[in-house]
């Protein structure tokens, strides 16, 4: 086994390193990031499942999906951008808070 260099070692992946090259949104957008990609996984799985019991499992499927989907997501985003800071306010008002250790 021959002696790592310096440049070698330096160069070695750390977690710390893996974790940073797949952060790449500036902390200032984190609560729109969360409403984004919230809304679109929610959309995506009612859209489907709307799509599923009203015109069941066929050939179109996915084209029907998609299109509900692309109607939908443009409503449900603004609508949870000012939706979810309200609903965070009342759990906050009603949830009693943890013991302090």
């Amino acid at each position: 086994m021959t002696p790592q260099t310096d440049a070698e070692i330096n160069d070695t992946e750390t977690p710390e390193r893996d974790a940073r090259r797949r952060q790449f949104v500036p902390a200032r957008w984190e609560t729109p990031t969360f409403v984004l990609l919230l809304s679109g996984l929610m959309t995506l799985i009612v859209s489907a499942i709307t799509t599923i019991r009203n015109l069941g499992i066929g050939s179109g499927f996915v084209d029907d999906w998609l299109t509900a989907f692309v109607s939908a997501w443009p409503i449900t985003f603004p609508t949870a951008l000012v939706v979810i800071p309200v609903v965070r306010r009342i759990v906050k008002a009603i949830v009693v808070p943890a013991a302090s250790p």
